[in-house]
């Protein structure tokens, strides 16, 4: 019988508000839900555990949330982990700038829980769908070499 795993979301943002108020409504979703406060305690978190999508504010002291998505993606063991911008930023050049270092979407501050927590449903459905493919992909090819 196939158990089904919790997805799990990883919340980065130095306000200790913003991360119970955001742990909480993505805990009620039913996700496993992990917190930083600070992009460095982030990536040390995530070599420990790799979640399926991270929710990253960009304006942090030390270590930015564009420096930590950089990071994230330069390395092929996190690359493939999708990262929802979640930031009072809202100028364009910067929402484009995101984009461009290989985040997947970008929510603003104040946010809205309905969005909020229909793009966190999707983009962990297209990890997680992105993943079965991989091995299938896999399982076929192993099949046709035999």
């Amino acid at each position: 019988m196939e158990t089904t795993k919790k997805s799990s979301i990883l919340i980065v943002d130095d306000n200790p508000q913003n991360l119970q108020l955001l742990g909480s409504i993505i805990y009620e979703q039913g996700y496993n839900v992990s917190i930083s406060s600070s992009g460095a305690h982030a990536l040390k978190s995530i070599d420990q555990h790799a979640p399926d999508l991270i929710l990253l504010d960009i304006q942090m002291p030390e270590m930015d949330g564009f420096e930590v998505c950089k990071t994230l993606k330069s390395n092929p063991l996190t690359k493939d982990i999708p990262i929802i911008f979640l930031t009072a930023v809202t100028d364009s050049e910067k929402i484009m700038h995101g984009f461009e270092l290989g985040a997947v979407d970008y929510v603003t501050k104040p946010f809205n829980k309905g969005e909020l927590l229909a793009r966190t449903a999707t983009h962990v459905e297209l990890k997680l769908a992105r993943e079965k493919l991989i091995e299938l992909y896999a399982i076929i090819n192993n099949r046709n070499k035999t």
